[in-house]
C-alpha cells in the first residue's frame, strides 16, 4: 500500500501541473460546462480530474482496492466508489 499522504500529494500535484489538463482548465476559467477550478485544482462535477498517467491511475485503483474491505466488490462497484471523488476518461474501462 502507498503512503496515503504522499499518494494524495502526487494526485493533487499532477492535477495542478499536467499539461494534458490545460485545455480543460481554460474551459473552467471560462465557466464552461461542469468544470471548476477550486484552489488551483481542476474539478469536473465536483470530482478531482486525474490526468492520464499509467502509473498514477494504476496506483489510484490499487489504493481503492486496498481501502475496500477484504471482499472485492467487483468492477462496477469499484468504479463507482472511485468515481465518487475522481474522474478521468476511461475510468470504467481502467478499473478491471
Amino acid at each position: 500500500m502507498h503512503e496515503p499522504i504522499l499518494f494524495i500529494d502526487r494526485l493533487l500535484n499532477a492535477n495542478c501541473t499536467a499539461d494534458s489538463l490545460k485545455a480543460l482548465k481554460k474551459q473552467a476559467d471560462q465557466k464552461e460546462k461542469d468544470f471548476l477550478l477550486s484552489n488551483g485544482l481542476l474539478l469536473y462535477k465536483g470530482r478531482l480530474i486525474v490526468p492520464i498517467s499509467n502509473t498514477l491511475i494504476a496506483d489510484l485503483i490499487q489504493e481503492a482496492y486496498d481501502q475496500i474491505s477484504f471482499a472485492h466488490p467487483g468492477q462496477a462497484k469499484t468504479a463507482c466508489i472511485i468515481g465518487q471523488k475522481y474522474c478521468w476518461k476511461g475510468l470504467s474501462r481502467d478499473v478491471a
